[in-house]
């Protein structure tokens, strides 16, 4: 009798311990999972504007980290007669919800915003929400608040679609992460492992024609590219010249394009 109590006890220790462990790592899956709550966004007030001379902000992932870009940026500008500035901030492992709260809170992005002489904003987000299997829904909502907000100061969002990187190639997450991303591959991301059309997909939903967004077919693929890629995940300094050159033209256009675009600045 003795030993089939103590069984007992053992059995529901185990359970209340397990119940335990399976209850936090939901809280905090669901706790990263978090939207943010788009009520309480100070937008601030539009303001059109076309400079001769414009000031750039590169903000984002890993991708916008160590002014990488920077550099080829400012020097493709100058082909196009474009006298460019720019500022930079990158979040390692920032997902598109850690991309807006820098804008909103941070205190190097958030300055940016707030300085008033920020022409384009260039927005790398959704590689780790693909990754990460945080949901298409997810990345679609931050980064079209991302995009609003940033327009609300007068400046121009260009949004970096989700390239085609190689997360197959990466290596082994921890086994935690590992524990994380398949929870969240079926409570999030609908089971699909390869969800990087449904994520560019759910950009497209909340854009328009007046929109501007580097589509992935502009950004070196990693399969077909290798070369310009310095792991499955990451650029080398080629990658970032390849898409200085995109990001350049699309700027160009916008500047041409605009009614407060003179006859002259044109010739």
């Amino acid at each position: 009798m003795a030993k089939k109590n103590q069984f007992k006890i053992v059995t529901l220790v185990a359970f209340l311990l397990l119940s335990t462990i399976l209850g936090t790592f939901l809280f905090f899956l669901l706790d990263n999972h978090r939207y943010t709550d788009l009520s309480e966004i100070p937008w601030g007030n539009h303001i059109s504007r076309v400079d001769a001379n414009i000031k750039i902000a590169i903000v984002g992932d890993s991708w916008a980290a160590g002014a990488k870009l920077d550099p080829f940026l400012e020097k493709c500008l100058e082909k196009y007669g474009i006298d460019a500035k720019t500022v930079s901030y990158g979040h390692p492992g920032g997902k598109s919800r850690d991309i807006l709260e820098d804008l909103l809170n941070g205190q190097r992005s958030k300055p940016f915003l707030e300085d008033g002489e920020i022409d384009y904003f260039i927005v790398f987000a959704g590689i780790n929400d693909s990754k990460g299997h945080d949901g298409a829904e997810f990345y679609r909502h931050h980064i079209a608040a991302t995009m609003r907000l940033i327009e609300s100061y007068g400046a121009v969002p260009i949004i970096i679609d989700i390239p085609d990187y190689a997360p197959e190639l990466e290596h082994p997450p921890t086994l935690v992460h590992a524990v994380k991303r398949f929870a969240s591959l079926y409570l999030f991301d609908s089971a699909i492992a390869d969800n990087r059309d449904r994520y560019r997909d759910g950009l497209r939903e909340v854009t328009s024609a007046a929109d501007t967004v580097i589509d992935h077919s502009l950004l070196p693929a990693y399969h077909s590219n290798p070369g310009l890629w310095r792991d499955p995940i990451h650029l080398n300094e080629e990658g970032y010249r390849t898409i200085a050159e995109a990001i350049a033209s699309a700027i160009d256009n916008l500047r041409v394009s605009s009614p407060n675009y003179s006859d002259k600045e044109k010739q």
